[in-house]
């Protein structure tokens, strides 16, 4: 085996040592980073050297596909995006940035796409300048609460259907700047089942996010409650993993099992350029 490999932590996640990712790295080390990320919910691999071109030729090998984010506002026309005060191109980015502000409600505990069809199944970051203090990245593995439930709750649990808006995340966190094109084109809510069993793994996760606007058979204050403890549970301390980012570490993990946040940084002092692309699996929206 050509790498090292060391749990992030007792519950959550793995880290991968001695593994170089580029157009050289066979195509058994690229299924085991991705049979590792399901297994583990979240992969790091740290000390890389990659262009975007390095990172959409990795992402697009694996066994889902890319998908195209091209059709968001505001994303520029690349499947590998910048995710912080830089741009593709190196220059800082304006604090009252339209796709900065929004982006902040990533502050929220969420997993990604969501609101989209289809979902994300991998996502991947790739630190390529990172701030000295803050700016971590957070993650918990919400099979982890599953798996602590009784019976009655979690026959509760599969029973309920929920509606995921990213206009309903933003909004919570106090972005409203819509432009009506994009509140066209967001308005519709996507309905997901809170529960989802994972075939890959024998194991049953959440798919719990801020993104979620309404349940099935609740009103809007008794969904709102149950997301927000469930989120409280979910992300007790010894069920999170907190990412402090170093350059050149590559992270990936699985939507399916996994829900995460970004921590603030000072926008004014310090640069931010992480790198971020995600793949679906076209067979199961």
């Amino acid at each position: 085996m050509p790498w090292t490999e060391r749990k992030l932590t007792e519950r959550v996640g793995i880290e991968l040592t001695g593994l170089r990712l580029g157009p050289d790295l066979p195509a058994a080390d690229r299924k085991a980073v991705y049979d590792a990320t399901v297994r583990h919910g979240i992969t790091v691999l740290p000390g890389q050297d990659l262009s975007d071109d390095d990172i959409y030729e990795f992402a697009a090998s694996l066994e889902d596909e890319v998908v195209d984010v091209r059709n968001f506002e505001g994303v520029p026309d690349s499947p590998v995006t910048p995710l912080g005060n830089i741009d593709l191109y190196g220059n800082r980015v304006p604090v009252d940035d339209w796709i900065l502000q929004q982006n902040r409600a990533n502050e929220l505990w969420h997993i990604d796409l969501t609101f989209m069809t289809p979902r994300a199944t991998i996502s991947m970051l790739y630190g390529h300048i990172v701030p000295p203090e803050g700016g971590e990245t957070e993650f918990c593995d919400t099979r982890l609460l599953w798996e602590a439930m009784s019976d009655s709750e979690r026959d509760r649990l599969r029973s309920l259907n929920c509606w995921h808006s990213i206009i309903h995340s933003r909004s919570r966190y106090g972005f409203d700047n819509w432009t009506q094109e994009a509140r066209d084109r967001l308005h519709d809510a996507i309905p997901r089942p809170m529960v989802q069993p994972q075939p890959a793994t024998g194991r049953t996760a959440l798919t719990l996010a801020s993104h979620i606007q309404a349940i099935d058979g609740l009103s809007s204050e008794e969904a709102l409650a149950l997301v927000d403890d469930l989120t409280e549970r979910a992300t007790i301390p010894k069920n999170v993993y907190s990412h402090r980012w170093t350059a050149g570490d590559f992270l990936l993990w699985d939507n399916r099992c996994v829900m995460h946040r970004a921590r603030p940084f000072d926008l004014v002092v310090h640069d931010r350029d992480v790198r971020a692309i995600r793949l679906y699996d076209p067979a199961n929206v």
